[in-house]
């Protein structure tokens, strides 16, 4: 008896080892689909951003041939630093 006792303990503490396992499994698992959520989220964002500065870039293309006062050219040009500082920040958002 003390051994079948002895095998039953030990079934018992694999089964418990199993149980803690799955556990943290499901865990990570939660915690992976959130961050696949949030990346899935920025990378919209950025493909909008994207496509937003391709159509942006397009105008700028065809009003080059417009002569543009150094007032027009200079918040063009801010403009520009300001998209190209989001694209950084989600870049950075992606890396982390």
């Amino acid at each position: 008896m003390d051994a079948l006792a002895k095998q039953l303990l030990e079934i018992k503490a694999k089964v418990e080892k199993l149980a803690a396992a799955n556990d943290a499994l499901r865990d990570e698992n939660i915690r992976l689909v959130n961050e696949n959520k949030r990346l899935t989220e920025t990378l919209d964002i950025q493909k909008n951003t994207i496509k937003d500065l391709e159509e942006y870039n397009k105008i700028i293309k065809i009003a080059g041939g417009l002569h543009l006062s150094k007032t027009d050219v200079r918040e063009v040009k801010l403009k520009i630093n300001e998209y190209i500082r989001e694209i950084d920040r989600c870049i950075a958002r992606l890396s982390e």
